[in-house]
Formats: C-alpha cells, sequence, structure tokens
C-alpha cells in the first residue's frame, strides 16, 4: 500500500506567462496508478486557450472558488463555486475567469 503525502507548499507547478494561469499537480508525477488531478488558480480576467487532448480524452472539474467559463467549439458553461463540468477535452478548449477576483478549481484528466 502506498501512501503518499504531497504538501501544500510543493509539487509540481505549471504557470504561463505573467504567471495568471498555474496550475499544480496533486498527484506524484510519474505514477503510472495514479490519477491526473491539478489545482487550477486563474487570475482575476485571465484568458486560457488549451489545445485539445489525445482522441478520447475528457476533463472533470469542479470550481472551488470564482467563476469559470468553458468554452468548447460549440458549447459554453458558466460555473460558480461547487458546480462541476464534465466534457471532452480531446477538442480545443478554453478557460476564462471573467471577474475581478481570483478563481480556483480542481481538474481531473482522464485519458482513453
Amino acid at each position: 500500500m502506498i501512501f503518499h503525502v504531497l504538501r501544500a507548499a510543493s509539487g509540481h507547478v505549471t504557470a504561463s506567462l505573467f504567471d495568471r494561469f498555474r496550475s499544480r499537480a496533486l498527484f506524484p508525477l510519474g505514477d503510472p496508478h495514479a490519477p491526473e488531478v491539478y489545482e487550477v488558480t486563474l487570475a482575476p480576467g485571465c484568458f486560457q486557450r488549451a489545445r485539445p487532448h489525445d482522441r478520447n480524452t475528457f476533463e472533470h472539474l469542479t470550481v472551488v472558488r470564482g467563476a469559470l467559463v468553458v468554452q468548447t467549439d460549440d458549447r459554453q458553461a458558466r460555473l460558480g463555486p461547487g458546480d462541476t463540468l464534465f466534457f471532452r477535452a480531446d477538442l480545443p478548449h478554453s478557460y476564462r475567469n471573467a471577474t475581478s477576483r481570483e478563481t480556483v478549481l480542481h481538474l481531473v484528466v482522464t485519458h482513453a
């Protein structure tokens, strides 16, 4: 049995230019059995485009605080705290925080 603690101050963080979009891995990198889970933080007004993932990849996200707009080619969802979205991420998509406050969400990526 594995028992692995990942402290809040540690973990792999990926950030966009000017640190407006940050993604912190909430799983041990390199572990083939660990689900791909992230804490994502968007600065006020942040807009982030995402390239399509591999075929049949899905994202499942829950807004922890703030507000988020997720857009794919033909769909859009406006989400608030506690709202959850499950969508095909093998299409171009984007995330937008249209508020004046930081938005935080938890994101799970499921690959085919």
